[in-house]
C-alpha cells in the first residue's frame, strides 16, 4: 500500500502504520465473507482396471489382453533396456521378450 499524501511506501508500525516520510495512515480491515458455491464433484469409482493397459498382450495369469508396457533404464553402460509387461486387471507382471515394436 501506498500513503495518501506523498505515495511512498507505507511500512507497519507499532501504533498502526506509517509511510517512509512519517505520515500516520490507517490501513482497512478486509474480511473475505464469501462461501464456496461451487457444487461438489461426484465420486469417480474406478472399474479396477489399468487405464495405461493400452498395448496388446495376453496375461499368463488371467489372460487379460491389455497390458502396460514398463521399461526399466539399464544401470552400466553394457546392460541392455528392460521391458515388461504389466497386466491391466490383475497387475501380474511378464518380461517381454525379443524386439518390441
Amino acid at each position: 500500500m501506498f500513503c495518501t499524501i506523498c505515495q511512498s511506501i507505507i511500512l507497519p508500525d507499532k501504533s498502526g502504520a506509517k509511510c517512509t516520510n512519517g505520515h500516520k495512515q490507517t490501513i482497512p480491515k478486509t474480511q473475505i465473507t464469501e462461501k464456496n458455491t461451487l457444487p461438489p464433484l461426484p465420486i469417480q469409482v474406478s472399474d479396477g482396471k489399468n487405464i495405461l493397459a493400452v498395448h496388446d498382450h495376453v496375461c499368463t495369469k488371467c489372460h487379460f489382453n491389455k497390458a502396460e508396457l514398463v521399461e526399466i533404464g539399464c544401470f552400466y553402460s553394457d546392460e541392455d533396456v528392460v521391458a515388461q509387461y504389466k497386466c491391466g486387471k490383475c497387475a501380474h507382471v511378464d518380461l517381454a521378450e525379443g524386439k518390441l515394436r
